[in-house]
Order: structure tokens, then C-alpha cells, then sequence
């Protein structure tokens, strides 16, 4: 309700703080989808980036909030938009394993293999930290698990280094046969 009225009185709704977070960002962040919704409705820019290039999708997708996430790609954002370190918003959220949010994001046609600037993937990034869901739906999707980062390591190497057993096993078993394509 302060929000709106605010909003009513002139506020602008795209207004920096010091670190260059927009009250967008922080209604993310926050995880509250309403504010996130009237925010939008009134011209927020999903767009804009704080001082580490991270924009609202990001947060979103780092938060796990599917509905905020829904609300921020159906204004047509860059789903393979760079930040800090050239992490997009899918390495993010498989990073901290939130499916929901992978899922969402592979949907709307976000890149399953594009890699950060160490050449790690999103599929790696869920390795190492042992988010077995997030590996499943990653590999479902087409996630190349034979990819190697920069320092030669593939995502089994990862789940191995930080002693996922579950994930090295899912990484072991062999790649499902592909469909002969027609052609």
C-alpha cells in the first residue's frame, strides 16, 4: 500500500541506491511478488544492473521464486545476459540448485552450455555443489556433461571434488540414446 502510493505521488520507480540496486531489485531480492508486480506495472526497467552487472533476473533466479521469475521474463529480458565473472541468470540458479527457477529459464529459451569466464557451466556450477535435482533437470535439458572448464575439470570432476557421491554417480551413467534425426 505505501508502494502505491508513492508510486501515485511521482516516486520514481527506477531510482538507484549507492549500489546501484533499483527498488525492482530489491522487491526481488525480498521475495515479494506483489510489490514486484505493481513495480513493473509502473514502468520499472527489468533491465537495469547494480554494481555487479546483476539485474533483477538474476536475483530472481538466484532466489529461486519462480512467479517473480515468470514476471521478469515475460518482459522479454536477455535470458543469456552476463554478470559479474560472465555468469548468466541459469548458472546462478543452478549454483544454488533452485530447479523451479531452471526449469523457467530453459523454457524460455535460455543457453543450457554457455560458460562463465573460468569455463564453467551451469551443469558444473550444480555439481560441485551437490545439487542432484538441479544435475537431473540440467542433463535432461541437454546439458553436454563431457564439457571441460579451464582447468580441465568436467562436472563429475566437480561433484567429485566436493564429495557428492550422488551426483558423480548420475554423472557416470551412460548418455541415453538421441533420436535419429530425419533428414
Amino acid at each position: 500500500a505505501t508502494a502505491r502510493v508513492l508510486i501515485q505521488s511521482g516516486a520514481d520507480v527506477n531510482r538507484v541506491d549507492l549500489q546501484l540496486l533499483s527498488p525492482l531489485m530489491h522487491a526481488v531480492y525480498g521475495g515479494h511478488t506483489p510489490l514486484v508486480r505493481l513495480l513493473i506495472e509502473n514502468g520499472a526497467q527489468v533491465d537495469l544492473v547494480d554494481r555487479t552487472g546483476k539485474s533483477a533476473l538474476v536475483y530472481a533466479a538466484g532466489s529461486g521464486n519462480v512467479e517473480i521469475l515468470a514476471l521478469i521474463v515475460d518482459r522479454k529480458v536477455d535470458l543469456n545476459e552476463r554478470f559479474q565473472n560472465d555468469l548468466t541468470a541459469l548458472m546462478w540458479a543452478a549454483g544454488y540448485g533452485h530447479v523451479g527457477a531452471i526449469e523457467a529459464l530453459l523454457a524460455s529459451g535460455a543457453r543450457v552450455d554457455l560458460r562463465d569466464n573460468r569455463g564453467m557451466t551451469a551443469l558444473m556450477m550444480a555439481s560441485g555443489q551437490g545439487h542432484l535435482a538441479a544435475v537431473r533437470k540440467l542433463l535432461e535439458s541437454g546439458a553436454d556433461k563431457s564439457l571441460k572448464d579451464r582447468s580441465g575439470k568436467t562436472a563429475r570432476d566437480h561433484a567429485a571434488a566436493g564429495g557428492h557421491a550422488e551426483v558423480v554417480n548420475v554423472l557416470a551413467l551412460p548418455e541415453p540414446p538421441r533420436p535419429a534425426s530425419s533428414g
